[in-house]
């Protein structure tokens, strides 16, 4: 398989990856199921080609920026009071 080809496949496997990854709160993806994704969902059934795809989204998956926290609901500002006594 051309190296170009399988750089394009497997950021395609790392972006659906990622994505459910994320969704699951960041969960590790293992290449056991980066396996099955090419296997079942992308139909690669050569064991070389398996094998090169796995290690490329791997490489891409490990290189991802960590999932952002969620963050905190929005809170209005509380309005302060600046009376001045006089003296």
């Amino acid at each position: 398989m051309q190296d170009a080809l399988a750089r394009s496949i497997a950021q395609t496997a790392a972006d659906a990856l990622g994505r459910r990854s994320d969704a699951h709160g960041g969960a590790y993806v293992s290449d056991e199921a980066i396996g099955a994704h090419l296997w079942f969902e992308r139909g690669f059934r050569d064991h070389d080609e398996l094998v090169s795809l796995i290690n490329h989204t791997r490489r891409l998956l490990d290189e991802r920026r960590p999932p952002l926290p969620a963050r905190a609901p929005y809170q209005k500002p509380v309005q302060l009071s600046f009376d001045l006594e006089a003296a």
